[in-house]
């Protein structure tokens, strides 16, 4: 409310109705402390366990589960993750996330097994998506997707 008020002023100065802006004396009220905390442990196996007992395809979920809770990628790291984003030399993927930042992540030796045995068993040419559920959508090394951003390899990290 203080921040909207001080706004309210602003303009009434650029209007020239006022000369100063009282609101800037006023201090902005302590933000509140943050509720949101981590699941637990049991919290996140039970998540596991709802996922794995109402899913459709239980060993796909499984292993993006798996993939999300060892890296801490968002959504769209997820999703864009692609054959040519695994490093299994240095057990590195590749994320490609919000504003089309990139970065290297480190996984277990376990995950990348599972990603490249994932990415044999269900991809339709040998640059398709990963993840994809139907193993539909192929994209080729140095492609561009639906929003133009470029998904050139640019080899493991150092």
């Amino acid at each position: 409310m203080v921040l909207a008020t001080r706004a309210a002023f602003a303009r009434a100065i650029d209007a020239g109705f006022l000369r100063h802006n009282p609101a800037t004396q006023v201090a902005l009220p302590d933000r509140p402390p943050s509720r949101r905390t981590a699941l637990s442990a049991d919290q996140l196996e039970q998540v596991h366990l709802s996922l794995l007992t109402h899913s459709r395809d239980p060993e796909l979920d499984d292993l993006v589960f798996e993939f999300l809770r060892e890296t801490g990628c968002r959504r769209q790291g997820a999703i864009r993750l692609s054959q040519d984003d695994l490093a299994p030399a240095t057990r590195a993927v590749r994320l490609i996330e919000k504003y089309d930042k990139q970065r290297w992540v480190p996984v277990s030796a376990h995950l990348v097994d599972r990603l490249v045995s994932h990415t044999a068993l269900r991809t339709v040419a040998a640059r398709s998506s990963c993840i994809d559920r139907t193993a539909a959508i192929s994209t080729t090394s140095g492609s561009r997707d639906s929003l133009g951003a470029s998904n050139t390899w640019r080899g493991p990290p150092n």
